[in-house]
C-alpha cells in the first residue's frame, strides 16, 4: 500500500510557497483549526488559515481541484 498523499503534499508546498512571502505589516498568526473561517476575496472562496495586520491567507481549491494559497489585503476579505 502507497502511504504518500499526493495531495496533502501538494497543499503543503503551495501554503509552504505563500508563507515565503509572508506581507511585511507584523507577524503571521495562524487561525487554529477549529476557528478557520469561510471567506470570500472578489471571486476567490475558500478559507482564511492566517492573517497579518493588514493581510489574510486564503486557501482555496480551483474547478480541477488544485489548491491554492494567496495573501489578500484586509478590505477585500469578507466572511461568508
Amino acid at each position: 500500500m502507497n502511504k504518500f498523499d499526493a495531495a496533502g503534499f501538494e497543499k503543503m508546498m503551495a501554503r509552504m510557497k505563500a508563507e515565503s512571502v509572508v506581507p511585511g505589516d507584523g507577524p503571521m498568526t495562524e487561525f487554529s483549526p477549529s476557528e478557520i473561517p469561510q471567506v470570500r476575496a472578489g471571486d476567490i472562496h475558500g478559507r482564511a488559515v492566517a492573517y497579518t495586520w493588514h493581510h489574510g491567507l486564503i486557501e482555496w481549491t480551483d474547478s480541477r481541484g488544485k489548491y491554492h494559497f494567496d495573501w489578500f489585503p484586509a478590505e477585500l476579505i469578507k466572511r461568508e
